[in-house]
């Protein structure tokens, strides 16, 4: 094996490359299909489809890409490690492997590929995400004017135009396309929290509520999954964590704004009770981040010191428990989840007549 193998920065460079190398991006496709799901006639049946078959064949995809791309590699290219493979004057891996090998325009296809495919992925993106300020408005969290549907294509077209001007602001910290990923991938974990969460707290007021999904052990693999996303945000890092933690506190911000100047009258209720386990865990959390072990400035101010590798690992999950059974402890009772549940179901049934 070439330059210690296929582990040369042992477990932890592999846990760094699935936030920061982009693993936990390349999977995340299956959100969209929840974030439209709601439109499907049998939703029992497609999204589970949907989600399961989106993870399972681009996981295939990317995994016969690297085989290919190892596979290709010749001794010389590893001679200084894995680290530091490069194509001198070619962008990208793949491409770099097709021109050595005489395969150029395979090499121009990809790079047409790689102007084209963040276009389709913004396009989605743009798509999916205004159905979020949509029903934002709709549930009373935002102005009405994100509601606002065209009358002819029925577009949340102010949902739309708003998302693409927020899309556009929140290039501006980033200067390059890994750092920006990195920042997708701990927001996505962020609100991924949200899903754990909701399912725990429901399983304990209406576990006998009618849905068309059942997912066995919930209650068991809640917890987990919170760990697991706490996890994630942790290994990206300070660096992009912080500015994560920053838009959080902007979107507060302006819901605090949004509630102020709003004269809607069917504003729901924020819950402070319940929900007051959301500033501490974010607090931790971001604690944990800048003495972690992943691009923190810890060990140069206030003389903190990184937290040991592996112990990390224990302490944000000990966190994670920690706040998952706090949020479980202060739930809402259930006559007002059984409220809050039958407004979306008599919602839906007002839109579909």
């Amino acid at each position: 094996m070439a330059e210690g193998g296929f582990f040369p920065s042992g477990v932890h460079g592999v846990i760094a490359a699935l936030s920061t190398g982009g693993v936990i991006f390349t999977l995340v496709g299956f959100e969209q299909a929840v974030q439209v799901g709601g439109e499907s006639k049998n939703p029992g049946r497609d999204i589970p489809r949907a989600v399961m078959g989106s993870l399972f064949i681009t996981a295939a995809l990317y995994m016969g890409l690297q085989i290919v791309f190892i596979g290709a590699l010749s001794p010389a290219q590893l001679s200084h490690g894995w680290a530091h493979i490069s194509f001198d004057g070619i962008f990208g891996p793949f491409a770099g492997l097709a021109t050595l090998l005489g395969f150029t325009w395979l090499a121009w296809i990809l790079y047409a590929d790689a102007i084209v495919s963040p276009g389709s992925n913004g396009l989605i993106y743009v798509t999916t995400t205004s159905r979020l300020g949509y029903g934002m408005s709709q549930n009373g969290y935002v102005g009405s004017t994100l509601s606002k549907l065209h009358p002819r294509t029925g577009v949340p077209v102010y949902s739309v135009a708003c998302t693409f001007v927020v899309s556009l602001i929140c290039l501006l910290p980033f200067p390059g396309w890994q750092t920006l990923v990195v920042f997708i991938t701990s927001s996505f974990a962020l609100m991924y929290a949200g899903g754990p969460l909701a399912l725990g707290a429901l399983r304990r007021e209406l576990p006998d509520h009618a849905r068309p999904f059942r997912l066995r052990l919930g209650n068991l693999l809640a917890p987990f999954a919170f760990v697991v996303v706490n996890l994630l945000v942790y290994w990206g890092g300070w660096e992009a964590n912080w500015k994560v933690f920053c838009a959080v506190c902007v979107g507060y911000a302006l819901l605090t704004v949004s509630r102020a100047t709003s004269r809607r009258p069917e504003r729901p209720k924020l819950g402070f009770k319940s929900g007051s386990w959301v500033l501490p865990w974010l607090a931790g959390l971001a604690a944990l981040c800048y003495v972690g072990q992943y691009n923190s400035p810890a060990h140069l101010v206030f003389g903190l010191a990184h937290i040991p590798f592996w112990w990390d690992i224990a302490v944000v999950s000990g966190w994670s428990l920690v706040i998952y059974y706090w949020a479980m402890a202060v739930r809402l009772p259930a006559d007002e989840v059984r409220k809050l549940v039958n407004e979306v179901f008599d919602g839906e049934a007002t839109a579909q007549s």
